[in-house]
């Protein structure tokens, strides 16, 4: 059904109740009163800063309480938007008033709704309130918006035009309908200013996407808890981890409209467990890259210990609206599993909200999460079907060390083969990928001192100065280790064979 029908099919059953979720109020007062025509409803509009629509301005703007007590009179057959009226759920007496007006039947008065921008009642009215949300523009209405925004202009690319409809509507897909509208302006007027003739097809379609896909990043700005990060990460950075690399390669068309008519679902997302330092952060800035998507970061450490749950859900609500995106949550245990919370706390609260988001968004947005420990992690995000897959991305195998040596060499414009690798490899048993990078750059500072160029001994004297975290934290890696056997994939090839036919050194 589409939103008018489903809301008129709920005041049809009798719900006295009905909270609209929605930024677009203009819409919701569309589908109201379209619904309160098929049912031959008279339509009361009320909001806090005008009072009730249409009526005389001379008269007292009605307050709050004051507009539910004139709507407990007003008789059957009656429909109430009130706007924006969910700042007025901390009053006792606006909550009491509105289960009053709940209690009466349809026949003896007015069907209430309530639109805001996220939907959501108070305890109080759970029972009697139903949901509704208003969904965003699919990619037939968004290219009807930007047909319309780039006619405005007088242009049409020639041999182009549908393909960059197409296009544009992609890129802008998550965006609300006044969003579109605003952003394929500022696109067009960005890609053919005032006074200046369109471009080549393909500069002026590039030049429209780009600033499209920047505008979208700028929306994340407005969840305190969410930041969009730049990033030129690849998995060419990353060393070893080859069955992880492999299973997201394989997916990096899945949001595609081919995997759709395929016939699969859009991936939901990927839980990074393992050890500090070996590439679990690195790896979620590298999907970003493979899959040409625009990375965000989800802070739970910013989310508002008394209003968590709507701060949460607001930066969920923008990862949508930037979609298609990498939503990646760093260390995410800390932010849902802390230790010693009592149970319906707020976190708690804020857990079951993302777990409910994370089982039924429909927004492409791929969620990468990590996690260091697994002593704290909520079991409702190991159960199955929570995401994708869950990876346990172990400490470096030797063969993996030597490629963490060969990338951070070249990545300080180091030449690996003047390094004897192999040495340093064997060396650094137990080590992390950070900490092979941190005894590479504590090796620079030595020679740095001493005015000469960094060599293998520099790098050695440092990885014998460096207790590793495998020493540091034996029993909790051990741990996790233990856990992960048989209840997650391994993030890289089995090397033990190859350790076997050429040991450590002693």
């Amino acid at each position: 059904m589409n939103p008018v029908e489903e809301l008129a099919a709920l005041l049809d059953s009798g719900c006295p109740i009905v909270v609209v979720g929605s930024w677009e109020e203009d819409f919701v007062e569309t589908y109201v009163a379209e619904a309160a025509s098929r049912g031959g409803q008279k339509l009361f509009i009320y909001s806090a800063a005008s009072g009730f629509r249409g009526e005389e301005k001379t008269k007292k703007i009605a307050t709050p309480l004051e507009a539910l007590q004139r709507l407990k009179q007003a008789g059957g057959k009656t429909i109430a938007l009130l706007l924006d009226f969910h700042p007025f759920f901390q009053d006792h007496m606006i909550v009491r008033a509105l289960r009053e007006v709940a209690r009466l039947a349809p026949e003896q008065g007015p069907q209430i709704i309530l639109s805001m921008p996220l939907a959501r009642a108070p305890m109080e009215l759970q029972k009697d309130t139903a949901y509704l949300t208003i969904p965003l523009p699919d990619a037939q209405e968004l290219r009807g918006i930007f047909s319309r925004a780039i006619a405005e202009r007088g242009i049409a690319p020639a041999g182009a035009a549908e393909k960059l409809m197409e296009r544009a509507s992609v890129a802008a897909a998550g965006l609300t309908r006044h969003q579109a509208e605003r952003v394929y302006r500022l696109a067009i007027n960005a890609a053919m200013p005032a006074g200046q003739a369109a471009a080549q097809p393909d500069a002026f379609a590039d030049s429209i996407l780009r600033k499209i896909l920047f505008e979208k990043r700028e929306l994340a700005r407005g969840a305190l808890a969410l930041e969009f990060r730049e990033t030129r990460e690849t998995f060419e950075h990353i060393g070893g981890l080859e069955l992880l690399k492999q299973w997201l390669r394989s997916r990096s068309e899945a949001f595609g409209e081919r995997a759709r008519e395929y016939g699969l679902p859009p991936p939901r997302g990927l839980l990074l467990l393992g050890i500090q330092g070996c590439g679990k952060s690195l790896t979620a800035k590298a999907v970003s890259d493979l899959w040409k998507l625009p990375l965000l970061r989800l802070d739970l450490s910013r989310v508002d210990p008394v209003a968590g749950e709507e701060m949460l859900i607001q930066a969920l609500h923008t990862s949508e609206a930037v979609a298609p995106a990498v939503l990646w949550i760093d260390e995410i245990e800390k932010g849902f599993g802390r230790p010693g919370e009592a149970a319906g706390g707020v976190s708690l609260r804020s857990l079951s909200a993302f777990i409910t988001w994370l089982q039924e968004k429909t927004a492409p947005v791929y969620v990468v999460a990590t996690a260091n420990s697994i002593r704290f992690m909520p079991p409702e995000l190991l159960r199955k079907g929570r995401f994708d897959e869950v990876f346990f991305i172990n400490l470096p195998s030797r063969d993996e060390r030597r490629e963490i040596f060969r990338i951070h060499l070249e990545k300080r414009s180091r030449s690996p083969q003047k390094f004897d690798i192999e040495l340093l490899a064997d060396r650094c048993e137990g080590f992390s990928g950070a900490e092979i990078e941190a005894a590479i750059v504590a090796g620079m500072f030595e020679a740095f001192g001493a005015g000469r160029e960094l060599t293998s001994e520099d790098i050695r004297n440092a990885i014998q100065t460096t207790v590793p975290l495998s020493t540091t934290m034996e029993e909790e890696i051990k741990a996790i280790r233990d856990w992960a056997k048989g209840r997650a994939r391994p993030a890289s090839l089995d090397t033990r064979l190859a350790d076997l036919l050429h040991p450590e050194p002693s």
